[in-house]
C-alpha cells in the first residue's frame, strides 16, 4: 500500500565539474517524514544532462540529514559505490542524455530526513556537466528540460 508520495520539480539550469561526489544543487533537495518505521522508500529521479566530454560521471542519492549515501552498490576493490554511472557522449553542446535513478531503502524510523543528488567525474575538475539544459544555445537544437524527484513510501 502506498502511504505517501512526495514530489519535487525544478526547471533551473545547473552545472558541475566536481572532483569528488558533490551535491549538484540544494534546489534538488527533497524532504520526507516517513509515516512508518517499517516502510520502504522508493527514491526516483529523472533529469536531462549534457556533457561535451567522453568521461565517466558518477551519481548517487545522498541523505543530507544523516550524511550518508543511500541505496548505492557496494564498492569492490578500488571502485566507488554509486547509484548510477554515465559516460558523456563527448560530441557537442546540444547532445542530450537522460538520467533515471532509483533506490529502495528501509525507512527504519519516522524521523524527517532530506535527500539530494550528488555527482563527480573521473578527471580533476575539467569535465563540466550541464543539468536540465544544453551547453549549446541554438534556437533549433538548444533545449531546457525539467528535473523531477519523487519519493514514494509503501
Amino acid at each position: 500500500t502506498v502511504k505517501q508520495i512526495v514530489t519535487l520539480t525544478d526547471v533551473g539550469s545547473y552545472s558541475s565539474n566536481a572532483t569528488s561526489l558533490t551535491e549538484i544543487t540544494a534546489n534538488w533537495r527533497l524532504a520526507v517524514t516517513p509515516l512508518s518505521a517499517s516502510s520502504k522508500l522508493i527514491l526516483k529521479v529523472e533529469f536531462s544532462l549534457n556533457t561535451t566530454n567522453a568521461e565517466i560521471h558518477l551519481f548517487d542519492f545522498y541523505d543530507v540529514t544523516n550524511t550518508a549515501a543511500v541505496g548505492s552498490g557496494t564498492a569492490v576493490s578500488n571502485r566507488r559505490a554509486c547509484n548510477r554511472a554515465y559516460r558523456g557522449q563527448g560530441t557537442d553542446g546540444n547532445d542530450s542524455g537522460v538520467m533515471t535513478m532509483y533506490a529502495v531503502i528501509n525507512s527504519t524510523n519516522t524521523t524527517a530526513r532530506t535527500y539530494t543528488i550528488r555527482t563527480t567525474s573521473e578527471t580533476t575538475g575539467t569535465a563540466t556537466t550541464y543539468f536540465n539544459y544544453s551547453n549549446g544555445d541554438n534556437a533549433i537544437y538548444g533545449w531546457n528540460t525539467p528535473f523531477t524527484f519523487t519519493i514514494t513510501e509503501f
